[in-house]
Formats: C-alpha cells, sequence, structure tokens
C-alpha cells in the first residue's frame, strides 16, 4: 500500500496450558488457558533515513482469532498503521 514501506515481518506466537487443580475436599476444576499474540515489524525509507517501527497484541482465545480473515488482516493492517 504505501512505497516508503521497504519491509514487513509478522509473527504468530501463543501457549496453549491445560489446568487440572485437586482441591483438599476432592473435588476437581479444570481450566483451558490458551494464549495468542500477533507481532508486526515494519521498515521503512526515504531516501537515506531509514526507520523501524513495531507494534502486536493478543489475548486469551486460540489461533483461530487471528487466523481469519475478518480479524486477522484487519489487526495485521491496524498494528501495521501504527
Amino acid at each position: 500500500k504505501e512505497p516508503l514501506i521497504k519491509e514487513v515481518s509478522i509473527s504468530i506466537s501463543g501457549v496453549h496450558e491445560q489446568m487440572l487443580v485437586a482441591a483438599t475436599d476432592g473435588t476437581y476444576a479444570g481450566d483451558i488457558r490458551p494464549l495468542v499474540r500477533l507481532s508486526i515489524s515494519v521498515l521503512a525509507q526515504k531516501g537515506e533515513r531509514r526507520e523501524r517501527g513495531s507494534a502486536g497484541g493478543g489475548g486469551r482465545f486460540g489461533y483461530d482469532f487471528f487466523l481469519t480473515e475478518s480479524n486477522g488482516v484487519k489487526q495485521a493492517f491496524h498494528y501495521a498503521d501504527e
């Protein structure tokens, strides 16, 4: 989109934790805790001047949040604009 942009790097990373807690009364409780982050780094150049910026975000949801076009592409452009 922008002619000054020379390089764009995007990464997605995640952690998937499953927890089981045993209470002293013999009951159990479980929890699934996904954590996903999307990071973007942009290199812009005008003449001899080069600048790099980065942005990103994430949350406790699965990879599918960023892998759908409605969320992933929209978020990627939002982070790149920052």
